[in-house]
């Protein structure tokens, strides 16, 4: 029974701490799993971002050379007219209003101009910022996908060693259930032996009772041979033969060898020990 209990002990403290470690080995997989998810989610969203600054980018580089088409445009435009003031520097009054409209285009093409080259300058500051922005959405894009690599790497890594829990957890589960076969082989040995120890003393209790019972009769006829020993010797001894006549002298030696085996059987206890019964 002590061994039973010490079996079954170790197999709950074995069964608990194989469960206990397939219990950690769940939560620590799903704690991953989870985190790998959220990284997912991350990786989705700066990949999302990343696709929106590229959009902004061409936009912004598409913008910066429309004005510097536009800035082309109201250069060439103001030569042409200075061109044409040379030109005209020698002619009369309409000359004149025509210089005059001139200039006045020149000089509206030149605030356009300014307008263009700061509209230009602002474009490319915003190039250069989406470009910067871009990188760093590069870099943190890079970033996440190592760090979801380095989490499946340890997700792969913990659903092996749980794998190998399990079947650790396997193994002992049949080396507990081989001892527990074992225990019982022995407990069924250990329950004959102890049916066979009682049938034994349970036989020699019987044989010694039947030998104290012959011991005590044998000890009784001795006994009996005993007396009837001094009664013969007695009566042998009172009985007087005339050792003259040869008759009464053979009388006298036959009735002494017959008391003298009488006596023998009498006493004789027919008992063997060894023999069994």
């Amino acid at each position: 029974m002590a061994l039973q209990r010490t079996n079954q002990e170790l197999s709950m403290g074995i069964t608990e701490r194989s469960n206990c470690d397939l219990r950690n080995a769940q939560a620590q997989a799903s704690q991953l799993q989870s985190e790998r998810d959220l990284l997912k989610e991350d990786l989705a969203r700066v990949e999302a971002r990343m696709k929106e600054l590229q959009m902004e980018y061409s936009n912004a580089l598409a913008a910066a050379d429309n004005a510097r088409a536009q800035h082309k445009h109201y250069k060439d435009t103001v030569a042409k007219e200075r061109a044409l003031r040379r030109q005209t520097l020698s002619g009369g009054e309409a000359e004149g209003a025509r210089l005059a409209t001139a200039e006045a285009q020149a000089a509206r093409e030149v605030r356009a101009r300014k307008d263009a080259e700061q509209r230009l300058a602002a474009a490319e500051l915003q190039v250069q910022q989406l470009r910067a922005a871009l990188d760093e959405q590069r870099d943190l894009a890079a970033r996440s996908q190592d760090s979801a690599r380095d989490k499946e790497r340890v997700a792969t890594a913990t659903s092996q060693q749980l794998s190998e829990a399990q079947v650790q957890l396997a193994q002992e589960r049949m080396r507990i259930a081989a001892l527990t076969a074992q225990v019982q082989e022995l407990e069924r040995g250990i329950s004959e032996a102890g049916a066979r120890e009682a049938a034994l003393e349970e036989q020699c209790a019987r044989t010694e009772a039947r030998l104290q019972q012959r011991l005590e009769a044998a000890e009784a006829r001795a006994s009996a041979a005993l007396l009837d020993d001094a009664r013969y010797r007695e009566k042998c001894s009172g009985v007087s033969f005339d050792q003259d006549n040869p008759d009464e002298m053979e009388v006298g030696i036959c009735l002494h060898l017959v008391a003298s085996a009488y006596i023998r059987a009498e006493v004789r206890v027919p008992l063997n020990l060894t023999h069994p019964i």
